[in-house]
């Protein structure tokens, strides 16, 4: 599929769509616009017009949308629909443009019922690197882990050589080690331990939602709502955080990356 790259934009970084689009519950365009955009040479990644766009966050949010758009992993793009496009398709397209870096905040895994998400065999294709914080909650951590290692993923940690969850603290699984300026693989960037949400009633609501959503339906967007109307916008406000550190991130790798 064709990929219409805007303003010139000369992107260092990509973001997929799918999550500012519909994972962030109480956070006003304006803001977005305004911490995400404050970081040069990042792109975001959707699809309408029957081609990939990539450009500013703020051509990403001023382009019309209706309900007929769709989440789109890299198995449907190809679909017809417009639509938000998640991790594995921005992978691709960094895979295409030659962009080094892909960020994001939670990533896709194992679901508790063994489906994989295409997010893994997207990032086992990218030859460089997705700066994320963890698998998302709702998803079996260690599975998730394993999957990796099968699809030959070096995953590293930002200052740590553990995973224990996203926006809950959980048991932490061992990484391929601490990261030390690798150029392709997955490093995570954890929230800190005091920040997370503590009420373990709230994660088992969001993974019961996880098993009661069909499986042609993606839960993330449902468990985002149901997060930021108990947490009172606390978990959007978290997740946003998380996003802002990983672009940052990503940004000082490329640059120290440069000769």
């Amino acid at each position: 599929m064709k990929v219409n790259v805007m303003q010139n934009l000369q992107p260092k970084v990509l973001l997929d769509s799918a999550f500012p689009g519909q994972g962030l519950p109480m956070i006003s365009k304006d803001e977005l616009i305004d911490k995400v955009g404050s970081f040069p040479h990042v792109g975001v990644v959707w699809l309408a017009a029957g081609e990939i766009q990539v450009s500013t966050i703020a051509d990403f949010l001023a382009c019309p949308k209706d309900q007929s758009w769709r989440r789109l992993d890299s198995a449907k793009v190809d679909s017809g629909y417009n639509g938000y496009c998640t991790g594995s398709v921005t992978m691709d397209v960094a895979r295409e443009l030659g962009v080094g870096f892909v960020a994001t905040a939670g990533i896709g895994g194992l679901d508790w019922k063994g489906k994989v998400c295409s997010d893994i065999p997207s990032l086992a294709d990218y030859p460089g690197l997705l700066v994320a914080t963890a698998p998302k909650d709702i998803l079996d951590l260690r599975a998730t882990i394993a999957a990796w290692r099968k699809y030959q993923v070096p995953v590293y940690g930002w200052k740590t050589d553990r995973a224990d969850g996203f926006l809950f603290s959980l048991q932490p699984e061992t990484l391929d080690g601490v990261y030390k300026n690798e150029k392709r693989g997955l490093l995570l960037c954890p929230i800190k331990h005091e920040l997370r949400l503590k009420d373990q009633n709230i994660l088992e609501a969001c993974r019961k939602i996880g098993f009661e959503t069909p499986a042609e339906q993606s839960p993330h967007p449902l468990v985002n709502a149901y997060l930021a109307e108990v947490t009172d916008g606390l978990a959007s406000r978290l997740q946003l955080d998380a996003l802002l550190h990983n672009i940052a991130t990503a940004l000082q790798i490329e640059e120290e990356m440069q000769p």
